[in-house]
């Protein structure tokens, strides 16, 4: 099974784990409405805890549910995360 499969499947665990429910806000998706992916729904995200770029896994106990909101909220963290990293990195490789 490829990663794109694996993730899909991750994702529908993830949503029914979290019972379609994002875990920040609560906000409840649309449980009823599947796409031609295999059953992920539009308004809610099956998110990294620690982003795969910052040494989280692929795995079910780093992915949470959550709303489009509360994932662009955290994205905006993630991201300012992975710039300091690339620093870091970057000072200890002395450039």
């Amino acid at each position: 099974m490829g990663k794109s499969w694996e993730h899909t499947k991750l994702k529908k665990i993830c949503f029914e784990r979290d019972n379609f429910t994002c875990v920040k806000c609560k906000h409840k998706g649309k449980k009823g409405y599947y796409d031609i992916y295999g059953g992920i729904t539009i308004d809610l995200i099956a998110d990294h805890i620690i982003p795969e770029s910052l040494g989280g896994e692929n795995k079910l106990e780093n992915i949470q549910t959550l709303c489009l909101d509360c994932n662009k909220k955290k994205n905006a963290i993630d991201q300012s995360d992975i710039a300091k990293k690339k620093r870091e990195d970057k000072n200890d490789r002395g450039e």
